[in-house]
């Protein structure tokens, strides 16, 4: 039965890729054992939002000069996660999903250009276009190891560190645009690529745990804090031949997640589980990279972009104990 357990989740690592999920330790071992290994499939469905931002500069009203927000709604994915448990005191924990589709996802790219454009309405943009989104490939992978502090037979405290990954990378089909201060129509770009983009969120964590034990039945709760998140993104502008690599580092970062869980029997469990996470605004640089057909250039443009991000999700897990 190891074995094969072992070499399903093999098989499902090359596939893996986003959702807000939580590694969490497998159950507490009995009688006279000191060594246990819990593997479950996990289904899950995320909401979310991606968001970058170009600052404002000198000379420009307003927070900001361009908004780019990438909105995921009610993807599908899959995956799993592994505990190993020593003596029911330590617990190393990993976990992996994958998207099955993309869901109903789209992109809004809004500009305040007031510097270039005089006349225009201060309160409100002045370019804005609208996207159907592709993902191309993502990943979340989560690590961490856990200290159980105190249990008893109804209830336990665990404090842990870990290390989380997420990762997007999508392409896009413009469906709408309006550039009302443009002579230009910019109509013929529907149905165009528009804007690649590619992020990697790397966030160190600590956090504690409560877990409450009726029988069969559990219910937990998790917070998980980070003050070292570092990001790094690429967006490339196709249409104007404008490559942005951008790096943001020591940003914040929270999640909390809430299961219950019911023991069907020894060795299986089923968790339903609800996550929350988010990576507040941070600030960064930017490298702009501007193609042409006999070069390109490049320049260095500091402290001009921010990135934010968050996502929730539901998932559904069966835990197999051996």
């Amino acid at each position: 039965m190891k074995k094969y357990m072992l070499l399903l989740f093999l098989f499902l690592i090359p596939t893996l890729t986003l959702a807000a999920l939580q590694a969490d330790p497998g159950p507490v071992l009995g009688g006279e054992d000191t060594f246990g290994i819990t593997f479950a499939p996990v289904y899950t469905v995320l909401n979310g939002r991606s968001s970058e931002l170009v600052l404002q500069n000198e000379g420009n009203e307003g927070d900001y000069l361009s908004k780019l927000t990438w909105d995921l709604n009610s993807v599908q994915m899959i995956g799993g996660q592994i505990s190993l448990n020593l003596q029911n005191l330590l617990f190393f924990n990993f976990a992996m999903v994958t998207a099955l589709d993309a869901g109903n996802a789209e992109m809004n790219d809004y500009d305040w250009l007031y510097t270039k454009y005089p006349d225009a309405d201060r309160t409100v943009w002045t370019n804005w276009s609208e996207s159907d989104i592709f993902l191309r490939s993502s990943y979340q992978l989560d690590y961490n190891t856990t200290v159980r502090l105190f249990r008893t037979y109804t209830r336990s405290y665990d404090i842990l560190a870990g290390f989380k990954m997420i990762h997007w990378s999508w392409t896009d089909s413009i469906t709408d645009i309006n550039y009302p201060y443009e002579s230009a129509d910019y109509t013929h770009l529907i149905g165009k690529n528009g804007i690649d983009y590619e992020v990697y969120y790397r966030i160190p964590y600590l956090g504690a745990s409560y877990r409450w034990i009726r029988g069969p039945v559990q219910a937990g709760a998790t917070l998980l804090y980070s003050w070292m998140v570092n990001v790094d993104d690429h967006d490339y502008h196709i249409q104007r031949n404008l490559h942005f690599y951008d790096y943001y580092k020591n940003g914040q970062y929270f999640s909390f997640s809430v299961l219950a869980k019911f023991s069907c029997t020894d060795t299986l469990s089923l968790t339903l589980s609800y996550d929350w996470e988010e990576v507040f605004e941070i600030g960064g640089d930017s490298i702009i990279v501007t193609e042409y057909s006999n070069g390109s250039s490049i320049s260095y443009d500091p402290g001009s972009v921010a990135v934010s991000y968050y996502a929730s999700s539901l998932s559904l897990a069966l835990e197999v104990c051996f």
